[in-house]
């Protein structure tokens, strides 16, 4: 018999979600729940930092589990939980306190198992563990940002933080600020502008 589970996908920035981490993280929860007989019942996914709690799409999810009586999640890895042990163990315990057990795809553990007081001292260990190199994994990663960002720093001589800017030619610049001005009293809206911008041919340099 087949059990009803729900997906939490997660990645924690933008840059990520533009990218494959959803498409990998569904393709390795399909194959599980297929291997341990689950019947997924809804994916949710979220676009936040694993240094957190408290998450909109993970507080939706609890929701639709109690008014669906869905009483299991699965998730690509336990980093996709969170990469933060203190975190991770944070949300395990809530939601064994919820009555929801939490799937690792990758290990094909019961993740809140660990919370039990007569669980195996092994397999808490290694639940334990894994969270661990997460968060380790997590350090070194920005660690190694961090000197990248530092290095063309100390090339280019200024800060080089976050994504870059758009840069628009000055045709399209004088062309939004004429249609921004009032006409008759009246100034077109940010999506008017828009449609007339769209209609003209200009597109942001990402197609958009």
């Amino acid at each position: 018999m087949s059990k009803l589970a729900v997906a939490y996908l997660r990645v924690s920035t933008a840059t990520n979600q533009d990218g494959h981490g959803f498409d990998r993280q569904k393709q390795a929860i399909d194959e599980f729940a297929d291997l341990g007989r689950f019947q997924l019942q809804k994916i949710f996914h979220e676009v936040w930092t694993g240094a957190e709690a408290e998450r909109p799409a993970l507080s939706e999810m609890l929701v639709f589990m109690e008014q669906e009586s869905v009483g299991h999640i699965i998730v690509e890895s336990s980093d996709r939980l969170a990469r933060d042990l203190m975190v991770q163990f944070q949300i395990l315990g809530h939601l064994r306190n919820k009555g929801a057990s939490v799937w690792n795809a990758s290990t094909g553990d019961d993740m809140t198992d660990c919370m039990d007081p007569g669980v195996d001292p092994v397999k808490k260990a290694m639940v334990q563990v894994q969270a661990v190199f997460s968060e380790l994994e997590k350090c070194r990663l920005v660690t190694k940002l961090r000197k990248a960002r530092d290095a063309k720093f100390s090339a280019l001589g200024r800060r080089c933080e976050g994504r870059p800017g758009v840069v628009w030619n000055d045709e399209v610049v004088i062309l939004a600020k004429r249609l921004r001005r009032a006409s008759r009293g009246r100034r077109k809206s940010l999506k008017q502008i828009a449609s007339v911008l769209n209609e003209a041919g200009h597109r942001r340099p990402c197609g958009g």
